[in-house]
């Protein structure tokens, strides 16, 4: 069944627009936020409302094969489903699923740039100090002062701390040549 057929199904069987079941959407769909701690943040987000839309389409086509629930009232019917538990599980499921891979690609860009800083600030302190400066010389340096035998296993909070003390080294090495 395509949506729209499921969306014409239900303002059929209850005499509502689809303005008025937009509205429902919308109602139950703040309210259902609200069992969240980032509640308000989530209904400013688009993949909330695409989860959230989707899920409660998918119960509007249970609701239509079950004849029994024309007698009850569509928005009740739905502020119900809301709070129920195992609706709050696959909603959490689909949503956090959906949003995991973004928040990892971000953190990973993010460790990309602290290891680009890091190159960076022992590429400065290596031409200070006139040794040669490839990317590897470069990535040995970062992984010994690390204490690690991979660059990339280095975690955030040390090359944030390293990229810090190359820096440091740097200007100490630039106070003590102007002296």
């Amino acid at each position: 069944m395509d949506i729209q057929a499921i969306v014409s199904g239900i303002c059929q069987r209850y005499g509502i627009s689809e303005a008025e079941r937009n509205l429902v959407i919308w109602n139950t769909g703040v309210d259902f936020a609200g069992q969240f701690k980032e509640g308000r943040k989530m209904i400013q987000e688009r993949l909330f409302w695409e989860v959230f839309k989707r899920l409660f389409t998918e119960d509007d086509v249970l609701v239509l094969e079950v004849e029994e629930s024309a007698i009850l009232d569509y928005s009740l019917t739905k502020a119900d489903l809301a709070m129920n538990d195992g609706f709050k599980a696959q909603f959490c499921r689909k949503y956090y699923g959906l949003k995991r891979p973004a928040q990892a690609k971000r953190q990973a860009d993010e460790m990309d740039v602290w290891r680009k800083r890091l190159m960076a600030a022992i590429g400065g302190w290596l031409r200070l100090t006139g040794k040669p400066e490839s990317d590897e010389y470069i990535k040995g340096t970062a992984c010994r002062a690390a204490g690690k035998s991979d660059f990339n296993d280095i975690p955030k909070g040390q090359l944030v701390s390293l990229y810090n003390a190359f820096l440091q080294k740097q200007d100490d090495l630039q106070t003590v040549k102007n002296l």
